[in-house]
């Protein structure tokens, strides 16, 4: 079991040692972040500690078991990864079928007008996931909390231990197929002037192979590491741009599962970028096949 410090231990759930401050370390008072500089679809800590006891709202966890057992946010449920993914011919990562993600959805008391707060770590590659999931079944009502849990844990904001059970609801799935593309598709866009392939892997593994015009645009750019929070919009909008990644194109967003290309789709989302997509099973799809042409 971990072990929590004196002063973590008073913000355990019932404390109000905490309840006038929020804090980014120790000592230092942290403001929320300006509504220019956020996305509606990326929630501020500042604003999801003031509402806690909120119960219109569902706080989903998407770290695994231990982590989750360990300590998470006040009512969180959790939902790891593989519950909601299978393979396909041999290759990871792929989404799972509608009524499998609709069954997990529902037994974490969602349904389609429940607002959703997903968080996790690791620079929110799980939470953008999840939240993709969900927008791919027709979910509008979700966000990601910023900074996700190390943010949260780090300025000392209230956490629970044990196991949350929510009160089962019906999420209906409702398939938004314009959110992702296959090999086939993608094989045959290749050449379209108006569809841009962005490689969300570092750039090491990128020169090594990938689908052939792909952009490289790793998807830890787009996270400051000092504090796990995602970096102001207009950063992450030039990062884009320079490279001709703009609006008017239909953006599919891969990696090597699935997963970091997620956290690259939730920036595009961020960013109101209208037409992005992501390719579900990314390279390891991609290149499952020798007849799919690789650039290096």
């Amino acid at each position: 079991m971990k072990q929590f410090t004196r002063r973590q231990l008073l913000r355990v759930v019932g404390s109000t040692a905490f309840a006038g401050l929020f804090f980014n370390g120790p000592g230092r008072a942290l403001a929320s972040q300006q509504d220019e500089t956020i996305s509606n679809l990326l929630l501020d800590p500042a604003i999801l500690k003031d509402r806690l006891e909120d119960s219109g709202i569902q706080l989903l966890d998407i770290r695994d078991n231990e982590k989750y057992l360990s300590g998470h946010l006040p009512e969180a449920v959790q939902l790891w990864y593989p519950e909601v993914t299978v393979n396909v011919n041999g290759v990871p990562g792929f989404v799972a079928p509608p009524e499998t993600v609709a069954s997990a959805i529902s037994k974490r008391g969602i349904d389609s007008e429940t607002e959703t707060i997903v968080y996790g770590d690791t620079g929110a590659i799980w939470a953008a996931r999840l939240f993709w999931v969900l927008e791919y079944h027709g979910h509008t009502n979700v966000r990601v909390l910023d900074g996700g849990f190390p943010f949260w844990n780090d300025s000392l904001l209230p956490l629970a231990l044990g196991r949350v059970e929510a009160s089962e609801k019906t999420f209906e799935p409702e398939v938004q197929s314009q959110k992702r593309v296959d090999a086939d598709w993608v094989m045959n866009h290749l050449e379209d002037p108006n569809v841009v392939l962005v490689d969300a892997r570092d750039t090491n593994t990128y020169l090594q192979g990938h689908i052939p015009g792909a952009i490289s645009k790793p998807w830890r750019e787009n996270i400051d590491w000092d504090t796990e929070r995602f970096n102001p919009l207009n950063t992450l909008g030039g990062r884009f741009t320079e490279a001709g990644i703009t609006k008017d194109r239909t953006v599919i967003s891969y990696c090597q599962t699935g997963v970091l290309s997620a956290q690259n789709f939730f920036a595009f989302r961020m960013l109101g970028y209208s037409d992005v997509r992501l390719y579900d099973g990314s390279f390891a799809d991609w290149s499952s096949q020798p007849d799919r042409p690789i650039e290096k």
